[in-house]
This record gives structure tokens, C-alpha cells and sequence, in this order.
């Protein structure tokens, strides 16, 4: 019997939606220095580096818990985000390799 495979791919804005929500459940532990990894910002943290072909998810967190940090709640976090993870995308492609991100 042939069986159909689907790869499920999130849609980017919906992660960084369910980022957003997730650094709102789980900021104080981040201000305390927990891992990221050990929270449930992790899975969501995968499907994002999946979409960004070669950044590594902790440059990722980086980035985008220093934009939700600095988020205004009278802004849209999710476009706020948005804006600055394609900004930083698009600044990090004209860098050498060696000095993306860091």
C-alpha cells in the first residue's frame, strides 16, 4: 500500500505568535536565566530555525527576547517581531559569516 507523506511546516508568523505568548508565560523565568531550552519556548524555537536556513535558535532567542523585552503593550508584539526578525535577517545576509548574529 503506498502511503502519502506530509511534512507539516508552520506558518512563521504563527510561531512567532506562540513565541510571544510563550516568553509571556515563561518571562520572569527567563529574567532569572533559565534556559530557554528547558522551556517551552524550545519546539516553537525548532520550527523557526527550520524557516531561517542556518541561524541557530540561540541566536534566534537572542534576538527575539530582546525585541519582546523592549515590546511596548500599546504595539503588536507579533508585528513588532516580525519586523525586527526580517530586519535582522536581511542586516545578518550582508554580513561576513563570521559576524552574523553575534
Amino acid at each position: 500500500m503506498d502511503q502519502v507523506l506530509m511534512r507539516f511546516e508552520a506558518d512563521y508568523d504563527v510561531v512567532l505568535e506562540c513565541i510571544q505568548e510563550v516568553y509571556g508565560l515563561e518571562g520572569d523565568n527567563l529574567r532569572l536565566g533559565k534556559d530557554f531550552r528547558k522551556t517551552m519556548a524550545l519546539p516553537f524555537m525548532k520550527m523557526l530555525e527550520r524557516h531561517c536556513g542556518g541561524i541557530q535558535m540561540e541566536n534566534l532567542h537572542k534576538v527575539l527576547w530582546e525585541v519582546y523585552q523592549s515590546w511596548s503593550p500599546l504595539e503588536s508584539t507579533t508585528g513588532r517581531s516580525l519586523c525586527a526578525f526580517k530586519r535582522s535577517r536581511k542586516e545578518s545576509k550582508s554580513l561576513p559569516a563570521w559576524q552574523k548574529f553575534s
